[in-house]
């Protein structure tokens, strides 16, 4: 027998699906330029010797990018650096080792919005959307 309220729930998205979503809006967004960034580590082969190569930088977002700014009084446009961290809805950090790599992410949102970036933890393009709004309107 199964149980109704189990058998109804919609199966989870990966996270995987909704970087692809939003990286798609953004694209399509005039004056956005945006990417799935990645960070972690590797063992290679160089020169005969094994190397560990790291990339990226700690907390680095699931998606970086620029968005264009206008600046009117100088009748000019900049490029501004903006960063998503895509979590699925309702995620929560479970044990040190993700709540250490939570931290470092929530930091790197937080030195991309100090220098005048938008950028924040979004679950869907709504949240993105939304983000971006209220940079805007700032």
């Amino acid at each position: 027998m199964s149980l109704p309220h189990l058998r109804d729930a919609a199966p989870a998205r990966p996270e995987s699906a909704i970087v692809k979503e939003i990286l798609q809006y953004l694209n399509r967004q005039p004056g956005v330029v945006a990417w799935r960034q990645n960070r972690g580590s590797l063992i290679a082969e160089y020169k005969g010797k094994w190397r560990r190569v790291n990339f990226g930088v700690p907390g680095m977002s699931d998606i970086g990018g620029f968005i264009r700014y206008e600046i009117p009084e100088q009748r000019r446009h900049v490029a501004v650096y903006f960063a998503f961290e895509v979590k699925r809805p309702g995620w929560k950090p479970k044990g040190k080792r993700e709540r250490f790599r939570w931290e470092e992410q929530l930091a790197f949102l937080s030195r991309v919005r100090m220098s005048g970036g938008p950028a924040a933890m979004v679950t869907s393009v709504d949240d993105v959307i939304a983000v971006l709004a209220r940079w805007r309107a700032r």
